[in-house]
């Protein structure tokens, strides 16, 4: 017999988790309102029930199951007294502060260059060892924000696309004069979106490369193409400073920087345990079937239908981009 009595299955449910039933009459909705080139992925996906986690669970060595413990307690949504419309877990944000704008989910601590979290965390900090983390999905997206010169206020994204084809405001990127306009422009910014899950299991995050850090999402892509599973290995994560050159000699942002961990003398730390293989699929499942299909569903649904979807991607702090005197992206690869 399966023992579940130190996790939160299947009496109060996981974030992680569902029943057959009910992912079922999911995946029929999304299959409805999803593109033909991403319905073979759909169908076979399965999202993890409780059973399964509880299983995975049971099967992980004694300081792991500690640790998932307390992150299912964190991811999971069931809490007496708590209603809202949100299903599924959420994803943490990583954020660079580049020690500028007024973001009120940084904490007071936080120096420049750091990685802090939207639990208002900092998750590593600025010359600190990098952060180490395995990836769980990768989706290469496309964001328009709005000029820095808008009166509006707003700082959340004008239109926003998960696969570079479909804008949730503007629909066919093929017919969009913004897709082929430089950032600098007034273009959208490309960007490479990642799931992450730490070394020690604090998490699951998501990390944005665009801009000056594209090249990382990038490099991060390139590796996990040969890679099977997509989770087989560690990377590290880190900032390098940057300044801008002559008239722009003020000019300070920092930089992420990826790449696999490369542990010489214990080489075991570069790739991850395949104990933690049926875990980590389990992740990967659950952020396919929560986070990302639902939003291409949800952008190609209400394009269809002549509407406007609400984009939602990570906003940056307005003070950040207020007047573009505090970071160069002369030096980005073009929108093309």
């Amino acid at each position: 017999m399966t023992d579940n009595t130190m996790v939160p299955v299947p009496e109060t449910g996981t974030a992680l988790a569902t029943t057959n039933a009910e992912w079922d009459a999911a995946k029929q909705s999304l299959m409805a309102r999803i593109p033909a080139d991403l319905k073979p992925s759909l169908l076979s996906l399965t999202k993890p029930t409780n059973d399964e986690i509880a299983q995975i669970h049971a099967n992980l060595p004694a300081d792991i199951k500690t640790k998932l413990e307390t992150l299912l307690a964190k991811l999971n949504p069931v809490k007496r007294g708590f209603h809202t419309s949100q299903n599924g877990f959420t994803p943490t944000d990583i954020k660079v502060y580049h020690g500028v704008g007024a973001d009120p989910m940084r904490p007071k601590n936080c120096i420049p260059g750091s990685f802090y979290t939207s639990e208002s965390k900092i998750i590593m900090g600025y010359g600190d060892p990098p952060l180490e983390a395995a990836v769980l999905t990768l989706y290469e997206g496309r964001t328009l924000w709005p000029p820095k010169e808008s009166d509006s206020g707003s700082k959340a994204p004008i239109c926003i696309s998960m696969d570079r084809k479909m804008g949730s405001r503007y629909g066919s990127c093929a017919a969009c004069p913004k897709a082929n306009e430089k950032t600098s422009d007034g273009g959208c910014t490309l960007e490479t979106v990642v799931f992450l899950v730490d070394r020690d299991l604090t998490g699951i995050y998501i990390m944005r490369f665009s801009k000056s850090s594209f090249g990382a999402g990038n490099a991060i892509k390139r590796i996990i193409q040969k890679a099977n599973p997509i989770y087989d290995r560690w990377f590290k994560f880190e900032t390098v400073e940057r300044t801008g050159e002559g008239q722009t000699s003020s000019y300070r942002w920092f930089v992420i920087q990826a790449g696999p961990v490369n542990d010489v003398k214990n080489p075991k730390n570069n790739t991850v345990d395949p104990a933690l293989y049926p875990l980590f699929d389990a992740f990967t499942r659950t952020v396919e079937a929560d986070r990302f299909f639902p939003e291409v569903a949800r952008i190609y649904d209400t394009v269809a239908n002549g509407g406007t979807a609400t984009a939602t991607a990570e906003t940056f702090d307005g003070a950040a981009l207020a007047d573009g005197t505090k970071r160069d992206y002369s030096k980005d690869p073009e929108n093309m």
